[in-house]
């Protein structure tokens, strides 16, 4: 791996866990009680916090925002780099399980069905996996490969999630379900 990766990935990192704290933050102010996942229930159950506020509970996968977002597009994980089932084809468990996409001052739920659903829908998955990044709009619905991963990555237009998302958690701690 080399270092411009591996800097990469601690930068994609250090977002991961600061999204997913602002993420805990604003759900207990809304209220919620939060539990978050062990390394285990993250890496094979694709969930990062579950968030309770009785009869309700969820899973949720935080995603933090990427460079991409600015131009209007979102990765998808179908695969993880283990070669294992990414966090869109994570299995099914006890409670609703979604994922909350981080812009800038709110979160953005989607049912993960509702996504796997668009996801299968829109991919060709008989097409050849791009293993180089090219123009953006080029590797729309594509598979994609990473270097020195064996990861499958989907970029999607926002605006096609847009219309699954179910409600909206701002950073502040008020919750939006008429989306």
């Amino acid at each position: 791996m080399n270092d411009a990766y591996r800097k990469r990935r601690e930068v994609s990192n250090n977002d991961g866990n600061r999204a997913q704290d602002e993420f805990e933050i604003a759900a207990e102010t809304f209220g919620f009680h939060v539990i978050r996942a062990n390394p285990n229930q993250d890496m094979v159950e694709h969930w990062d916090r579950m968030i309770i506020q009785s009869p309700f509970a969820e899973f949720v996968d935080v995603k933090a925002m990427k460079d991409v977002h600015a131009s209007g597009y979102t990765w998808i994980e179908h695969q993880n780099k283990f070669s294992n089932d990414g966090w869109l084809r994570g299995k099914e468990l006890e409670h609703p399980r979604a994922i909350a996409f981080e812009n800038y001052d709110y979160f953005d739920f989607v049912d993960v069905r509702d996504l796997r659903k668009l996801i299968d829908e829109k991919v060709d998955f008989t097409k050849p996996i791009l293993r180089n990044r090219v123009e953006l709009s080029y590797m729309v619905y594509r598979q994609y490969c990473r270097d020195g991963n064996d990861d499958r990555l989907i970029l999607t237009p926002y605006i096609d999630i847009e219309p699954l998302i179910n409600k909206r958690l701002s950073k502040d701690g008020r919750l939006d379900r008429n989306i």
